[in-house]
């Protein structure tokens, strides 16, 4: 996958930035130049996955 980092992100509480009611971790791949940025930065991107390709994700990790 050419993954060498992780970023771990948990939000619990709306002081946290927790904008879903349940406590939920982001798990997210890193690597060098990938231009995610600040982890806030990453998630007001409208790059997003479609269903298709977040269940192939899904399927990887589980297996």
């Amino acid at each position: 996958t050419g993954v060498q980092s992780t970023l771990i992100a948990i939000h619990n509480g709306k002081d946290a930035g927790q904008v879903i009611p349940h406590l939920h971790v982001h798990i997210v791949p890193r690597k060098a130049g990938d231009g995610g940025g600040a982890i806030h930065s990453m998630f007001d991107s409208s790059d997003r996955l479609g269903e298709y390709e977040m269940n192939k994700v899904l399927k990887s990790i589980k297996e």
